[in-house]
Protein backbone atom coordinates (compact mmCIF):
# COMPACT_ATOMS: atom_id res chain seq x y z
CA UNK A 1 0.00 0.00 0.00
CA UNK A 2 1.11 3.26 -0.58
CA UNK A 3 0.45 6.37 1.89
CA UNK A 4 -1.63 8.93 -0.16
CA UNK A 5 1.18 11.49 0.55
CA UNK A 6 4.34 9.73 -0.32
CA UNK A 7 7.26 11.57 1.02
CA UNK A 8 5.67 15.15 1.06
CA UNK A 9 5.46 16.38 4.90
CA UNK A 10 6.08 19.56 5.74
CA UNK A 11 8.96 20.51 8.45
CA UNK A 12 7.23 19.71 12.08
CA UNK A 13 9.91 21.89 13.28
CA UNK A 14 8.10 25.03 11.60
CA UNK A 15 5.38 26.46 12.54
CA UNK A 16 2.33 26.91 9.18
CA UNK A 17 0.51 29.93 9.00
CA UNK A 18 -2.76 29.80 9.23
CA UNK A 19 -4.52 32.41 7.56
CA UNK A 20 -4.33 29.80 4.07
CA UNK A 21 -7.35 30.03 2.46
CA UNK A 22 -6.98 26.19 0.97
CA UNK A 23 -8.52 23.86 2.88
CA UNK A 24 -7.45 20.12 1.78
CA UNK A 25 -10.33 17.24 1.89
CA UNK A 26 -8.92 13.58 0.92
CA UNK A 27 -10.69 11.47 -0.44
CA UNK A 28 -13.40 11.74 -3.70
CA UNK A 29 -15.77 8.76 -2.97
CA UNK A 30 -19.56 9.21 -2.01
CA UNK A 31 -18.69 10.47 1.25
CA UNK A 32 -15.96 13.05 -0.15
CA UNK A 33 -18.79 14.01 -2.16
CA UNK A 34 -20.89 15.11 0.64
CA UNK A 35 -18.02 16.40 2.89
CA UNK A 36 -17.03 19.15 -0.20
CA UNK A 37 -20.68 20.13 -0.32
CA UNK A 38 -20.90 20.74 3.08
CA UNK A 39 -17.63 22.10 3.63
CA UNK A 40 -18.31 24.77 0.51
CA UNK A 41 -21.63 26.02 2.54
CA UNK A 42 -19.66 26.75 5.55
CA UNK A 43 -16.44 28.44 4.52
CA UNK A 44 -15.89 31.97 2.70
CA UNK A 45 -16.68 32.23 -0.09
CA UNK A 46 -13.08 33.19 -1.45
CA UNK A 47 -11.27 30.18 0.09
CA UNK A 48 -10.63 27.15 -1.63
CA UNK A 49 -10.75 23.57 -1.76
CA UNK A 50 -8.61 21.27 -2.74
CA UNK A 51 -9.50 17.22 -3.03
CA UNK A 52 -7.28 14.85 -3.28
CA UNK A 53 -8.84 11.40 -5.27
CA UNK A 54 -5.67 9.72 -6.93
CA UNK A 55 -8.05 6.63 -8.38
CA UNK A 56 -11.08 8.78 -8.61
CA UNK A 57 -9.63 12.32 -9.90
CA UNK A 58 -11.15 12.19 -13.19
CA UNK A 59 -14.79 11.39 -12.16
CA UNK A 60 -14.40 13.87 -9.29
CA UNK A 61 -13.59 16.59 -11.89
CA UNK A 62 -16.35 15.82 -14.42
CA UNK A 63 -19.44 15.59 -10.93
CA UNK A 64 -17.94 18.82 -9.76
CA UNK A 65 -18.28 20.95 -13.20
CA UNK A 66 -21.67 19.38 -13.46
CA UNK A 67 -22.54 20.51 -9.79
CA UNK A 68 -20.98 23.93 -10.34
CA UNK A 69 -19.32 23.62 -7.57
CA UNK A 70 -17.11 27.25 -7.26
CA UNK A 71 -13.33 27.27 -6.04
CA UNK A 72 -12.47 23.63 -5.92
CA UNK A 73 -9.36 21.74 -7.47
CA UNK A 74 -8.99 18.55 -8.08
CA UNK A 75 -5.73 16.52 -7.64
CA UNK A 76 -4.03 13.21 -8.52
CA UNK A 77 -0.86 13.92 -6.73
CA UNK A 78 -0.15 14.28 -2.83
CA UNK A 79 0.32 18.37 -2.71
CA UNK A 80 2.72 20.46 -0.66
CA UNK A 81 1.12 20.37 2.99
CA UNK A 82 2.44 24.37 4.25
CA UNK A 83 -0.38 25.88 1.67
CA UNK A 84 -3.21 24.49 3.71
CA UNK A 85 -5.26 25.60 6.50
CA UNK A 86 -6.54 22.53 7.70
CA UNK A 87 -7.31 18.73 6.05
CA UNK A 88 -10.11 16.41 6.03
CA UNK A 89 -9.62 12.79 5.88
CA UNK A 90 -12.15 11.23 4.05
CA UNK A 91 -10.76 8.47 2.10
CA UNK A 92 -10.54 4.74 2.33
CA UNK A 93 -10.28 3.32 5.93
CA UNK A 94 -7.22 1.60 5.12
CA UNK A 95 -5.52 5.03 4.22
CA UNK A 96 -7.02 7.11 7.67
CA UNK A 97 -4.22 6.34 9.66
CA UNK A 98 -1.57 6.86 7.10
CA UNK A 99 -3.03 9.97 5.88
CA UNK A 100 -3.32 11.34 9.35
CA UNK A 101 -0.17 10.64 10.52
CA UNK A 102 0.78 13.25 7.63
CA UNK A 103 -1.06 15.58 8.08
CA UNK A 104 -0.71 15.88 11.98
CA UNK A 105 3.45 15.52 11.42
CA UNK A 106 3.01 18.68 9.20
CA UNK A 107 0.90 20.53 12.02
CA UNK A 108 -1.91 20.59 9.86
CA UNK A 109 -5.36 20.80 11.80
CA UNK A 110 -6.73 17.31 11.02
CA UNK A 111 -10.57 15.57 11.18
CA UNK A 112 -10.53 12.00 10.23
CA UNK A 113 -13.70 10.71 9.25
CA UNK A 114 -14.75 7.09 11.34
CA UNK A 115 -12.68 4.87 11.96
CA UNK A 116 -9.34 6.62 12.33
CA UNK A 117 -7.71 2.95 12.03
CA UNK A 118 -8.51 -0.35 10.99
CA UNK A 119 -6.88 -2.08 13.91
CA UNK A 120 -4.58 -1.13 17.04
Amino acid sequence: MVAPFGGAVCDPGKKAHRSLKRWLLLGGGRWGRVSLRVLRSVIESDQYVDVLTPSNHHNMRAWIQAERIPNVEVLAEPPNLERYKAALIINRAREHAPSALRTVSAKLPTLVEKPAALSA
